[in-house]
């Protein structure tokens, strides 16, 4: 099945979803404001935002939108007229890539709610010039069922994935992205910064680093539970080692106190035998960060 879209962006998210849906066989009619700032393997592909006409795109499938959540407003302002026949009617289905907003955000702007929804691309997009297949990409989506349904059958002819969020659940569901993604990367750096005042070789160490969160994102993909993945002193019940580890931040106790609220988390990951122990550990720091 081939879908005509309309696509407003070509920034991280935008660039994945020209290139997945031009290579799947789908009629994209891109639309940014700045053309030059648009990839350069793209740029023949894409025409200004501003030039769109009075239903433009009545009779089209799909309409994305991948801008920030901050410029919704003034694109629904735009595009009203474009997505609309002229009977006033919107034709194509439109929907946004934000992760945390609702599709009833779009209605509130002057669409119609009936027809619009939000694909959330569960990916850690690095740069608009390149971008994963669509297979790579798992979509979160919310809306109207007939929105849900649709929007699932065009990432499928992407061979992508999808699964159906509620509208009300999408910034619980964003944050459970947000600390699988941005926060690991905020825990890489961490490490780093403590393993370069260590370590003689900082890029031995970066490399070494990264593999070993790699292997536990692997050994997280091979079992059903996050308990059976972990490894370590809390797993172990190795009271002494996380002591040697609160002495060696007795200097940084911000750093400390994150340290301290991390193990309160991981402890229930533990094995039933260590959790008396630690817990009793755990305790004790606490008493002390009070006194």
């Amino acid at each position: 099945m081939s879908f005509r879209i309309g696509l407003i962006g070509c920034g991280r998210v935008g660039s994945f979803w020209l290139r997945a849906a031009s290579v799947s066989g789908h009629r994209v009619d891109a639309r940014v404001r700045n053309i030059s700032s648009t990839p350069g393997d793209l740029r023949g592909q894409v025409q200004g935002f501003e030039s769109l006409n009075r239903a433009d795109w009545a009779d089209f499938d799909f309409v994305i939108i991948t801008a920030p959540e901050d410029a919704l407003k003034s694109i629904c302002a735009r595009i009203r007229n474009v997505v609309c026949d002229a009977d006033g009617v919107q034709g194509p289905l439109v929907v946004h890539t934000s992760g945390v907003a609702s599709h009833e955000l779009l209605g509130l702007y002057g669409l119609d709610v009936a027809k619009c929804g939000a694909i959330h691309p569960l990916f850690p997009f690095r740069s608009a010039n390149e971008s994963p297949t669509g297979e790579a990409v798992i979509h979160g989506i919310s809306g109207p069922s007939l929105v849900v349904e649709k929007s699932a059958a065009l990432i499928r002819s992407l061979d992508g994935r999808s699964f159906p969020l509620k509208s009300e659940q999408r910034a619980l569901y964003h944050l459970a992205c947000v600390l699988a993604s941005n926060h690991v990367v905020t825990l890489a750096a961490l490490a780093q910064m403590l393993g370069d005042e260590v370590s003689e070789e900082p890029g031995v160490l970066k490399v070494a680093l990264t593999n070993l969160m790699r292997a536990s994102v692997e050994n997280l993909q091979m079992v059903s539970d996050p308990s059976e993945a972990l490894s370590g002193p809390v797993s172990r019940g190795d009271v002494e080692t996380l002591a040697k580890h609160f002495d060696a931040l007795e200097d940084r106790p911000e750093l400390a106190e994150l340290y301290r609220h991390l193990i309160k988390h991981t402890v229930p990951l533990a094995p039933t035998e260590h959790k008396e122990a630690l817990g009793r550990f755990m305790t004790s720091k606490t008493s002390t960060k009070s006194e």
